[in-house]
């Protein structure tokens, strides 16, 4: 979800095609409320989330005909051809608010929104002020020392990959990292203002 969510963001080309197939956007509401993929907050919120996106970015191109201005025909013509004529196509944008709307309902929506904020993970990485390590020939060099029997040397230390203290005794193998949870927070209130 990670990996799609960069992906699709402000990418309207994109967001059109995926929603455009017709099991999409049903597996993603359902994954948002539960039906679907692990019974995990953490994936609820990032589902909840990539809705957004499509949501906020999901703007038909200018190129696109709805876009374009129909030619000139004289009032006959279009009353001749107007039962004919195919209505316009819902951009993307609106088709997703109305599905949320629908299926999911704004509360819920916000709900899944603030337990992704609240997830002990997604804080811990959100208050981490810790940069990646700097990779010198040094650090290089001692990462892939190898004694023979399969592991690793002593890695030396560099000043900013010391534990942060609000990581004691937590899993150095976190879902998400600073950047990433930077970028879902400005998401999320550019999501809260359209809904």
């Amino acid at each position: 979800l990670r990996l799609l969510l960069v992906w699709l963001h402000e990418s309207p080309a994109a967001i059109a095609q995926t929603v455009a197939n017709a099991g999409y956007l049903p597996l993603l509401v359902d994954v948002v409320n539960g039906r679907q993929g692990p019974d995990c907050a953490r994936v609820h919120g990032l589902a909840a989330v990539l809705l957004g996106v499509c949501m906020l970015h999901g703007h038909l191109p200018p190129s696109h005909p709805q876009h374009q201005s129909p030619p000139q025909q004289s009032w006959q013509q279009q009353r001749q051809h107007a039962p004919q004529q195919p209505s316009s196509p819902t951009p993307p944008s609106d088709l997703v608010l109305d599905v949320l709307i629908a299926r999911v309902g704004l509360s819920q929506y916000i709900a899944k929104l603030d337990t992704l904020n609240a997830d002990p993970a997604f804080l811990s990485a959100s208050s981490s002020s810790a940069l990646p390590q700097q990779v010198t020939r040094a650090f290089a060099a001692a990462a892939t020392a190898d004694d023979g029997k399969g592991t690793q040397a002593a890695l030396p230390q560099h000043p900013s990959s010391a534990p942060h203290p609000s990581h004691a005794g937590s899993s150095s193998s976190s879902p998400f990292d600073r950047a990433f949870t930077v970028f879902v927070q400005s998401l999320e209130g550019q999501i809260r203002q359209h809904v």
